[in-house]
């Protein structure tokens, strides 16, 4: 049997491999080269990847306070060229549909950020009369990062982030209504935003008879204004019996909600 005793060194500035063995077969020399390889590209991956910060990552806004600023970093020893879009933000039950809107004005939407500098960027909404609206505005801000050359070597990862921003109206509503539908032989769990501002959950749970688990989700999701959000629950025995759910709000707050079955 052959004996193997190895150290695996991994630095900031280089990738090392030191292996000390005895009477090894070509599979244990095998296994290390695997291992030298695996280091060396994550490295050069970590190498080429760019970095920055921002802060605030939501942003809500409203007629009288109608201007943002977002602050954007970089801690890095590179230089960073940053874009900024605006996207029209809605749902189809699923998923986010993003689509092109000039509602919002970004100063500035491009820059070359350098190292170990800050940049603040500004942006609201074009004219003061988009400001009077009954239904809240949903939007995403989109920060990305601009390759400034072609990578010697390796991978380039280029950072992306999506930041909701919101435009909320002067009279806010909040109705979020929650049944269950029918599906076939399977039920689906239905948030409807009956109200005219956003609604964050963080968690929903639902169970029958409160003991069975048919659906858990952790994943904070947002059913915006006028639309909805669907998930789909494990097969239940009685589909129109009742249910019991609880959602976990966006500030931590836990609600029981009795759901009756789909007819």
């Amino acid at each position: 049997m052959s004996r193997v005793l190895a150290a695996l060194v991994l630095r900031h500035d280089q990738a090392m491999l030191i292996a000390f063995y005895a009477r090894t077969k070509k599979s244990g020399r095998k296994f290390f080269l695997n291992v030298l390889l695996f280091l060396l590209a994550c490295q050069a991956v970590l190498a080429c990847a760019a970095a920055f910060n921002i802060n605030p990552v939501k942003f809500q806004l409203n007629a009288s306070d109608a201007v943002a600023v977002m602050q954007i970093s970089n801690p890095t020893d590179q230089p960073v060229r940053l874009q900024i879009n605006v996207l029209d933000w809605t749902t189809d039950g699923y998923k986010e549909v993003l689509t092109d809107t000039d509602d919002l004005l970004v100063n500035p939407p491009i820059f070359l950020l350098p190292p170990n500098k800050t940049q603040y960027v500004r942006f609201g909404l074009r004219t003061s009369g988009d400001r009077n609206h009954n239904i809240e505005k949903c939007y995403r801000l989109v920060v990305e990062e601009v390759p400034t050359e072609a990578p010697t070597n390796g991978l380039r990862t280029l950072l992306r982030f999506s930041l909701p921003v919101f435009f909320s109206p002067k009279e806010k509503d909040e109705q979020l209504i929650w049944k269950l539908k029918k599906q076939g032989q399977n039920l689906m769990l239905v948030a409807a935003n009956d109200g005219n501002i956003h609604a964050k959950i963080n968690a929903v749970s639902l169970t029958e008879d409160g003991t069975k688990p048919l659906l858990k989700v952790s994943t904070p999701t947002y059913v915006l204004p006028g639309q909805h959000k669907e998930w789909p629950v494990a097969p239940a025995q009685n589909l129109s019996a009742k249910y019991r759910l609880e959602i976990q709000t966006e500030d931590g707050e836990r609600k029981e909600i009795l759901v009756q079955g789909a007819e």
